[in-house]
């Protein structure tokens, strides 16, 4: 393993992410593949979709990977939006872009709407 440091990887959503290529998620499964065959490697999903998912693109067997619950399971809550106060739309946010990203999505929706008549 790199630096000679253990590795731990959970896929929590599409571990392909960022790797528009064929090429390049080619190379991710390869490398998925090295990190869990050596004892210092663990792979895994936090759901039971991502973990099949994982297992089924990278053709690793389950002796190979773990399926780790969510940590939030406890969490009881549901989202359940007012469409009054804001669109149907849920829209991360990340601290280090500023609302830029939300507010050009938005005023681009809001474009979209009136120039179909909505």
């Amino acid at each position: 393993m790199p630096f000679n440091k253990s590795m731990i990887i959970i896929a929590s959503t599409r571990y392909e992410h960022g790797r528009h290529t064929a090429a390049r998620w080619s190379t991710h499964n390869a490398n998925l593949r090295m990190l869990a065959a050596s004892p210092r490697g663990f792979l895994g999903a936090d759901n039971l979709y991502d973990y099949e998912y994982l297992r089924y693109f990278t053709g690793l067997g389950a002796e190979s990977m773990r399926f780790v619950p969510d940590p939030c399971a406890y969490a009881n809550g549901t989202y359940a939006p007012d469409p009054e106060l804001r669109p149907r739309f849920l829209v991360g946010h990340h601290p280090s872009r500023g609302d830029r990203p939300v507010s050009v999505f938005f005023a681009e929706f809001a474009e979209t709407l009136r120039a179909l008549g909505l």
